[in-house]
């Protein structure tokens, strides 16, 4: 069945309410580079959303940061929060649900669980990674972020 009929041939199964990502303010550069957040899915109810972070410090602690909230650029700057945070590295993403991650290699994804809550379709999440470079003797040596991804959640 297609749009309630038979389809005699192939039927293409559309969405009215799609999932969309786009990018939201800018990542600051640090040891490894221009910190980057991409996504890697589309975030649809009922999946696990991944995102990429490249350009991040070699060996860091990384705080995701996930909200409904988005932070004006320029706002809210690390350094208040971090001595170490390089100048013009800026939190985007209000802190309402954090997660750790780490990486070696200067790059790692993020993955966000979005349930199979239909109330939650077309709702608008905001996703960024703050990298905590860790240094010899386990001392933090810098504290960088990512650009942040707008989510539109979208139900198939």
């Amino acid at each position: 069945f297609a749009d309630g009929g038979v389809s005699v041939s192939l039927a293409r199964l559309g969405t009215t309410c799609p999932a969309t990502t786009s990018t939201y303010g800018a990542g600051c550069s640090g040891p490894g580079g221009v910190n980057t957040l991409v996504a890697s899915t589309l975030p649809w109810i009922d999946s696990t959303f991944e995102a990429l972070g490249t350009g991040l410090p070699t060996t860091a602690v990384v705080i995701a940061v996930t909200s409904v909230a988005s932070v004006p650029q320029g706002l809210v700057p690390l350094t208040v929060g971090f001595p170490t945070a390089l100048p013009g590295c800026d939190l985007l993403v209000g802190p309402e649900l954090l997660s750790a991650l780490v990486t070696t290699t200067g790059s790692v994804r993020s993955q966000l669980l979005l349930p199979n809550a239909p109330q939650l379709v077309g709702a608008t999440l905001f996703h960024q990674l703050i990298p905590i470079e860790i240094g010899a003797g386990g001392a933090w040596t810098s504290v960088v972020a990512t650009n942040a991804l707008q989510l539109t959640l979208g139900i198939f």
